[in-house]
Parts: structure tokens; C-alpha cells; sequence
């Protein structure tokens, strides 16, 4: 049995945040202590020993429950044994490898998805449930990023803390990892109380990069003069990784002039070619002398190394 829990105490708990009971007297508040609601006898207890003033214990709404509860309780038994106290919460990070047989990384503006997985995760769970969750983001592209998470019976948060918790915990997993590196590999968060896990976060990259990563994101132009029109054909890596070139690319390329045959291909491998390049693209545009430079600017507008040149004729 947990101690002194029941439903009684819970509705006087309740009962004391009526005005109607205080009246003139200040208000019943749940109060805080280390950043935590004074709630349970083992917690308020450390709160007065800890030196808590009498003004903050009585305007604290589980103080009254516990107590009346110790009332009973002693009443009932004739003795009232100590509290028992909750083993604490400890955490543990563990960052992924920057080396190994396969790059795994993903840029650290992924953390875009940070929210929707914790609304995802904090819909879907239920306390003291077993299991896993798992979201994945752009799928069988470069930028491709899976987080997890795993849940035991002894986790206790409702659901609304686990949303808290997990808004918390994702931003250590990508940018608490590779700190000085825009490139993320990674890496688990574990809540643990004495020997066993609790929660356990996982930020997992799925997708094979340029390795070594490369100083400046690798980028192939070339732009062709037709007859009445320009044709292009311009490559990339470790950018346009998770939007087609719909982003930033291709709007850039717009500012040109008006963009037809286009076509964006990630590899059909799902890894980078020997020149660390990710995804290809196709297209023409209208005719004119400075088609060459208003290609490789909008390139390097959507991540391309200053240093590009475009070749062709």
C-alpha cells in the first residue's frame, strides 16, 4: 500500500482549496519545495525539517491531509510507523560514436519534430504502462531522424509531465551531443529509480552521410546555353537533405526566372556516392548571359560552399 494514500485524503486535499473553508483566512495553495508540489507525508516531512516556516506548511493543502491522516492512522493501530520515502529519480546520458562503420547523422535544425514527437508520445501514453513509441521524420531521405521512447511500470508521471519531461530531455539529445558540429549523431537519455529504468529517450539518425564529414557540403553545377533556353543540371550533400529542394533550392532558382522540367532525385541507394553527393536535380530556364551565376548563387543559397563554380557552356 502506498502510504497513506486513499481516497478520502484526496478529496480533503481538494476541499481545502474551497474559499469557502479558509473564508477570511489566506487562501490554501499547493506549495512548492526544491521546485516540487509539497505532496506526500515523506516530502512534507523533509520540507519542515528542512526549515519551512509554519506560514508556508499551513497554507499548504496536503499538509492537512497528511495530518489528519496520522490522526487516524494512529488511532486505528496505535502507532504511526515513519514514512517511506521514494527512491530518487537519477538520469544518465549517453552520446552516439562520431566514428564507426557507418556515418549516421542529421542536421541539428531535425529538432524541428522535437514538439510534435512529445505531443505524439504524451497522447499515446498511459502511467505505469510498458512499451515503446516510436516517430520517424523524412523517411528514405538524407535527413531521415527516428526518436523513441521507452516506458516501464514504475514511471508515475501523468501525461502532461511526461510531455514536459520529453520537451526537456530531446533538446540534451541533439544539441547536448556533437556541440561544436551542426551535424547530430545522437545518442539516449535514461530516467532511472535505484536499479531499474524508468524512461529511457532515443535520438537515432538513419541515414549513411559523407564520412569523413566533409569540410564544406559538396555541390556540382552545370548550366547548358540551347537554343531559346538554359539547362542545368546541379547536385548536392548535406543540404536540400529533407525537402526535395522545395525549401530553399528551388525557390531560389525561381528568382532566375521561371523554372520547367524540374526534377530532384535523392540517390536510389540511400547513401552518398563517391563524390558525398546525396541528390541530383534537372531543369531549364529562360536564356540569358547571367544564367550561370543566378544558378550557383541560388545554390549556395540553399547551402552550397561560396567556392561553387558552374560549369557547362
Amino acid at each position: 500500500m502506498e502510504w497513506l494514500e486513499n481516497a478520502e485524503g484526496k478529496m480533503l486535499h481538494e476541499m481545502m482549496h474551497i474559499n469557502m473553508i479558509t473564508r477570511d483566512r489566506p487562501h490554501i495553495e499547493d506549495r512548492r519545495w526544491n521546485n516540487q508540489r509539497a505532496y506526500t507525508a515523506p516530502y512534507i516531512a523533509d520540507w519542515v525539517k528542512s526549515g519551512a516556516s509554519t506560514a508556508d506548511v499551513v497554507q499548504n493543502a496536503d499538509s492537512y491531509t497528511q495530518f489528519v491522516n496520522a490522526i487516524h492512522f494512529t488511532d486505528l493501530f496505535g502507532y504511526l510507523p515513519p514514512p517511506r520515502r521514494e527512491v530518487p529519480i537519477t538520469e544518465t546520458h549517453e552520446c552516439f560514436p562520431q566514428t564507426g562503420e557507418a556515418q549516421l547523422y542529421v542536421d541539428k535544425f531535425q529538432d524541428q519534430h522535437i514538439a510534435d514527437f512529445c505531443n505524439k508520445i504524451a497522447a499515446e501514453y498511459t502511467p505505469g504502462s510498458i512499451g515503446e513509441m516510436v516517430h520517424e521524420y523524412d523517411v528514405d531521405k538524407p535527413e531521415h531522424v527516428r526518436m523513441r521512447f521507452y516506458r516501464r511500470p514504475g514511471g508515475k508521471l501523468g501525461a502532461a509531465a511526461v510531455q514536459a519531461q520529453c520537451l526537456d530531455t530531446m533538446p540534451k539529445l541533439f544539441h547536448g551531443c556533437d556541440t561544436s558540429s551542426k551535424w547530430k549523431h545522437g545518442g539516449v537519455h535514461t530516467f532511472s529509480q535505484g536499479d531499474d529504468d524508468i524512461y529511457t529517450y532515443y535520438l537515432e539518425p538513419r541515414h549513411t552521410r559523407p564520412d569523413p564529414i566533409p569540410d564544406s557540403p559538396p555541390a556540382l553545377c552545370n548550366v547548358w546555353s540551347k537554343f531559346a533556353h538554359v539547362e542545368f543540371t546541379i547536385s548536392g550533400g548535406l543540404f536540400a537533405g529533407n525537402d526535395h529542394g522545395q525549401g530553399t533550392l528551388l525557390p531560389s532558382l525561381r528568382t532566375c526566372g521561371v523554372v520547367t522540367d524540374w526534377e530532384f532525385h535523392y540517390k536510389d541507394s540511400g547513401e552518398p556516392d563517391e563524390n558525398n553527393i546525396e541528390w541530383d536535380a534537372t531543369g531549364s530556364l529562360p536564356l540569358g548571359s547571367q544564367m550561370w551565376g543566378c544558378v550557383r548563387w541560388a545554390m549556395i543559397q540553399a547551402g552550397a560552399p561560396e567556392s561553387l563554380g558552374c560549369g557547362g557552356s
